[in-house]
């Protein structure tokens, strides 16, 4: 078989093998992870979400998120009847 070595004019054909794709012997096994391997991968994952967490807009979200979520606390407890008024309406219920 010959094998085209080079591009244009400095184009020769040589002879020699090719070797397959598909290799006789056994798999190639992974090397194992190290640790470093695994503190960089931390370290990318720790460090990916960041930016977004520096945002103003997003601070400002957040802490209209919250000052909201406590005032519909304030409001389900005060609107929340007190258990002698819902006994006396159950019991007036349950008369008529």
């Amino acid at each position: 078989m010959t094998i085209e070595v080079g591009s244009g004019r400095d184009a020769r054909k040589e002879t020699g093998a090719v070797i397959s794709a598909r290799a006789a012997g056994p798999a190639r096994k992974p090397r194992a992870a190290s640790p470093q391997h695994g503190a960089v991968r931390l370290g990318i994952g720790l460090a990916t979400p960041v930016p977004p967490l520096q945002s103003r807009r997003l601070h400002k979200k957040v802490i209209i998120g919250v000052i909201g979520l406590g005032a519909l606390a304030g409001l389900a407890r005060e609107t929340r009847p007190a258990p002698s008024r819902l006994a006396a309406w159950d019991k007036v219920r349950r008369l008529s």
